[in-house]
């Protein structure tokens, strides 16, 4: 279910997962007659579609399919951010490490800051808790004037740092 509100799709029901992969297969193809931001939305509309559909390698075709279509900025923050959050539910947490750790690389600003924040969950999750700790410390040493110290010093604490 999307953030709780409403029951989970059932798996078992052929009718509703049959509906999710025809709204997954139609927002591909408005993708693919689209640019830019629209081009990107409907991607990771379709992937969220195919993810409700428990169709995991279409959702992956259609994550990195966004990720591919963004040019940068906040879409391809979120596209991003999707591709590596489906790799860390997949156990792929090396995959969701380097996603995140190329864009904080190449975008010194607010949202190579949440890239970094995302990667110390990543860490946290895989039990890498001394890399978590570590990309903490960059958060604070890179932006020392981060809205998100707050919640970095909160995760130190979990963390025991």
């Amino acid at each position: 279910s999307k953030f709780g509100l409403v029951p989970a799709d059932d798996p078992k029901d052929g009718t509703r997962m049959g509906k999710l992969r025809e709204a997954a297969l139609s927002l591909a193809e408005v993708a693919k007659g689209s640019k830019g931001t629209a081009a990107v939305y409907a991607w990771m509309e379709s992937a969220d579609a195919w993810d409700r559909a428990n169709e995991p390698s279409q959702q992956l075709s259609a994550l990195e399919q966004a990720q591919a279509e963004a040019q940068g900025g906040l879409m391809e923050w979120s596209a991003v951010s999707q591709l590596a959050i489906y790799h860390s539910n997949q156990g792929d947490h090396a995959k969701s490490v380097g996603l995140l750790r190329d864009f904080a690389d190449k975008n010194k600003n607010y949202l190579g800051e949440q890239s970094l924040f995302q990667l110390a969950l990543v860490h946290e999750e895989s039990g890498s808790i001394e890399e978590s700790q570590k990309t903490l410390a960059d958060i604070q040493t890179l932006y020392p004037e981060s809205a998100l110290l707050v919640r970095v010093a909160e995760m130190q604490q979990r963390l025991g740092g």
